[in-house]
């Protein structure tokens, strides 16, 4: 771990050193559009996270919320939480080998449930909602896989009674 954080540190360094020599050679007007676009998808992710959040607290409906950056679901409607579950999300990464590598983001905004089964929730777009068979988050280092999110085997099989496929999940 102590390595891979040396390498993470390292590989920092240069991002930062290649975006100074890449400043250096932009105009004033080049640097301040770049600002200018950097400052926009920051506001509009910002923007994407605070909506779901929003669309969630006003769902009447049956529904899930994952609380990304809290590392918590809730099992809510109407605003009324009825379940509060603790949940891992599984980090960016690339996954496969060249040709066929893919990068796998942490999934953010609303989707839908495609599809239940015993240990998993399928939404649309692919993401799953899962837990290990009799094996639940405390006491369990296991980390969530690329671009899912893991929760206790306890937490989902109390609430897989009451998912059905088309209920709206918001990831924020």
């Amino acid at each position: 771990m102590a390595g891979a954080d040396l390498w993470m540190v390292r590989k920092r360094g240069d991002y930062e050193r290649e975006v100074v020599r890449l400043r250096q050679g932009m105009s004033s007007v080049e640097r301040r559009k770049a600002d200018v676009v950097f400052a926009a998808n920051k506001d509009k992710f910002r923007l994407i996270v605070e909506l779901a959040r929003r669309q969630a607290v006003g769902d009447r409906d049956l529904h899930l919320s994952v609380a990304i950056d809290r590392g918590e679901m809730d099992l809510e409607r109407e605003g009324v939480e009825l379940r509060r579950m603790a949940v891992r999300v599984g980090p960016e990464a690339d996954v496969g080998s060249p040709p066929n590598r893919v990068h796998v983001a942490a999934p953010r905004g609303q989707r839908t449930v495609a599809a239940v089964a015993p240990w998993r929730i399928t939404l649309d777009g692919g993401t799953t909602i899962y837990a290990d068979s009799g094996r639940d988050l405390s006491g369990d280092a296991a980390p969530a896989s690329p671009g899912n999110v893991r929760v206790g085997a306890t937490d989902l099989q109390a609430i897989l009674p009451d998912v059905k496929p088309g209920m709206s999940v918001y990831l924020y």
